[in-house]
Order: structure tokens, then C-alpha cells, then sequence
């Protein structure tokens, strides 16, 4: 910036002093012509060319001399401000690092009081838990002393509940297999009941049956009676009578046999199978066929 300024200055004062030349030097001409013309060149003309060049050149120097003065001064008061603006810029800065610094040892002075008064507040705080631990900690061990008799008592009671439960159920459990034993032989005691009663049924069956042959037997003998006072009877047609009664006979008793089972199949499985006849029944049964083969032969020979 500055040596652009310089270098215009110079540039408009060379262009002056070249107008001042060129006018000097054309009135110079205009002067020397005028002497021609007018023939009054003379040695005090010669003599005002030299003082005028003396003056021009004391000019051209004294004008070199202001500029360069005037430079000089420029460059000068410029030093001297910048020298002023520099100290005033280091004092400026000298300050700053004054306040700073005490600034700084301000802030540090209170970092070192609070860290201070910190660690005294946490030797404080850690004093004072440490008792309330203390404290806590004798109170929790009273406050578990209490819950574990607590405990103790209420297994105390629940084992003397527990214990009175389970005699409660066993004295249950043992009347109530008292019950179902008794249920039980009740069942059985029915059982045999109706056992006993099928048998007697079956007994009454056969005394009916043993009533009815007696009372078959009875009408054959009177049948017998009458047949022989009318008359005797061929001896080969009474034998195949009397064959033919026996095997239809016999065929009846099978029949009268199966009969008795099958009206009593839960009788058979649950009780002994009946007592075969009797000798008495047999001898009947026996009986009965003879008979029945001499009524047939009876009647055969009537006929």
C-alpha cells in the first residue's frame, strides 16, 4: 500500500518537473529567439541561463531533498507509531498476562480451598456412615434375632398343626377303612345270603320233584293194581315196553337236569356246583320208569 502511494507520488512529480522543464526550456527558446531576432545576446543573458540553471538545479535539489525529508519523516512517524503501537500492544499484552495470571492463581486458590473443604465434607460424611452403619447394622441383627424366634415359633406352631393334621387323618384314614371293611363283609354276608337262598330254592325244587315222582310212583302202583286183577300181560311185549318206558324215563331226567341249570348260571358261578341225586331219587327215578313201561304194556294189551 505504502509503496504503491510512493511510487504514484514520484510518477506525478516527475511529470510536473517535466512540464517546469519543458516551459523553462520553451521560454528559454522564446527568450534566445527574442535575442536573435532583437541581437541583444549578450554575456548577462549567458548569465541568467547559468542562474537559471543554478536556480533550476538548487530547485531540482531542494525539491529531492523536501521529498526525501518528507519520506524520511513519513517513514519515521510510521516507525514511531508502529514502535507505539507495539509497546503499547506488548504493555497491553503484559497486562493481560498480569490479569490472567492473577486470575489464574485466583481460580486455583478456589479449586484448592474447595477440594479442601470436599475432602473434609466426605471425612465427615464417611465418619458419619460409618455410626449410621454401625447403628444399622446393630438394628438389622436385633430386627433378624426377632424374625428368626418368629420363625422358630411359627415352624413350632406349624409342626404341632402339621402333626395334629396328619393324627387327624390317619384316625380319618383308619375309620374310613373301618367303613369300607365293613362295607365289605356286608357284601359278602349278601352274597352268601342270596347263595344260601338259591340253594334252598334249588332244594325246594328238587323236595317238589321228589313229591311229584312219589306221587307218580303212587298212581303206577294203583295202576299196576288194577292192570294185574284184570289180567297178566305177554312176557316179550312187557319187556319191550318196559326198555321203551326206561329210556323215556331217562331222556325226562336229562331234560329236567338242564332245565335246573340254565335257570340258575349265576348260582353255578358263584357257589359249588348242586350235590348230585340222592340214592332215594335214583331208586324213585328207576322206579318210575318201571312203572311207566308196565302202564305202557298194560295198555298195549288192553288195546
Amino acid at each position: 500500500m505504502n509503496g504503491d502511494r510512493r511510487q504514484k507520488r514520484r510518477k506525478k512529480k516527475r511529470q510536473k518537473e517535466t512540464e517546469k522543464g519543458t516551459a523553462r526550456e520553451e521560454t528559454a527558446d522564446r527568450k534566445k529567439g527574442d535575442r536573435k531576432e532583437t541581437g541583444k545576446e549578450t554575456e548577462e543573458t549567458e548569465k541568467d541561463r547559468q542562474r537559471d540553471r543554478r536556480r533550476q538545479k538548487g530547485d531540482r535539489e531542494r525539491g529531492d531533498r523536501k521529498e526525501t525529508e518528507r519520506r524520511q519523516k513519513g517513514n519515521r512517524e510510521r516507525r514511531q507509531k508502529g514502535d507505539r503501537e507495539r509497546r503499547q500492544k506488548g504493555d497491553r499484552r503484559k497486562e493481560t498476562d498480569k490479569g490472567d495470571r492473577k486470575e489464574t492463581e485466583r481460580k486455583e486458590r478456589e479449586k484448592g480451598e474447595r477440594e479442601r473443604r470436599q475432602r473434609k465434607e466426605t471425612i465427615r460424611r464417611q465418619k458419619g456412615d460409618k455410626k449410621e452403619t454401625k447403628r444399622r447394622q446393630k438394628g438389622d441383627r436385633k430386627e433378624t434375632e426377632k424374625g428368626d424366634k418368629k420363625k422358630g415359633d411359627k415352624k413350632k406352631g406349624d409342626k404341632k398343626k402339621g402333626d395334629k393334621k396328619k393324627g387327624d387323618k390317619k384316625k380319618g384314614d383308619k375309620k374310613e377303612t373301618k367303613q369300607q371293611q365293613q362295607q365289605q363283609q356286608l357284601k359278602q354276608q349278601q352274597q352268601q345270603l342270596k347263595q344260601q337262598q338259591q340253594q334252598l330254592k334249588q332244594q325246594q325244587q328238587q323236595l317238589q320233584q321228589q313229591q311229584q315222582l312219589k306221587q307218580q310212583q303212587q298212581q303206577l302202583k294203583q295202576q299196576c293194581m288194577q292192570l294185574r286183577c284184570k289180567g297178566s300181560v305177554h312176557t316179550t311185549q312187557t319187556s319191550a315196553a318196559a326198555t321203551a318206558a326206561a329210556a323215556a324215563a331217562t331222556a325226562t331226567a336229562a331234560a329236567e337236569a338242564t332245565a335246573a341249570t340254565a335257570a340258575a348260571p349265576t348260582a353255578a358261578t358263584a357257589t359249588p356246583p348242586p350235590p348230585p341225586p340222592t340214592a332215594p331219587n335214583a331208586a324213585a327215578a328207576t322206579a318210575a320208569a318201571a312203572a311207566a313201561a308196565a302202564a305202557a304194556a298194560a295198555g298195549w294189551h288192553l288195546e
